[in-house]
């Protein structure tokens, strides 16, 4: 994550596990399958994590600041060049990602939505399944680096954050998300 994935090698990846290369690969059968393997595991982590952040939060709004600030946290620490890598040598991996996406996240993001509402804290008037494939789009290309890439990932986020938020809160949302961003 902090060099990209291509220009690390097996060889250097078991010497900095203190082993031989011989020995890494009794535990996987080759880089995609390492790759891939690793991918798997960070998912899942963030599935957790996610849910635990949902679970401990007041309501909607609370909810997913916690969960972009939590992302752009972990995204700010990976390398540029490791999306990059995914998409055009690891193609399990970078199915896993969005496999992730269209699954996991897509539901999150319904479910938020839907929680909002009946708070309170939401138009009426909005559609969960669209607003998710919404920024589920505007995320995968803010990863892909699709939008003007010299603009730092972590401002590109939050403003999209910010769009996506503030178009979904009612006027007792508005005040609400205003007092989280005060914080």
């Amino acid at each position: 994550m902090k060099y990209g994935i291509k220009s690390v090698s097996m060889d250097e990846l078991a010497r900095e596990l203190g082993m031989s290369k011989k020995t890494l690969y009794q535990h996987v059968k080759d880089k995609n399958d390492l790759v891939a393997s690793i991918i798997k595991q960070r998912l899942d982590q963030d599935q957790d994590m996610c849910m635990s952040l949902i679970q401990e939060s007041e309501n909607a709004i609370g909810s997913l600041i916690k969960i972009i600030t939590t992302i752009i946290e972990t995204m700010s620490q990976i390398h540029p060049s490791v999306f990059y890598d995914l998409q055009k040598y690891h193609e399990d991996a970078w199915q896993h990602i969005e496999n992730h996406e269209q699954e996991f996240v897509m539901q999150v993001l319904r479910r938020n939505v839907e929680r909002g509402m009946n708070e309170g804290l939401y138009r009426n008037d909005i559609d969960p399944d669209l607003v998710a494939q919404l920024y589920v789009l505007v995320v995968d290309a803010v990863i892909k680096r699709e939008i003007n890439s010299t603009l730092r990932f972590e401002k590109v986020f939050v403003e999209v954050l910010h769009f996506f938020i503030t178009g979904m809160c009612s006027e007792a949302g508005k005040k609400i998300l205003n007092e989280q961003l005060d914080r």
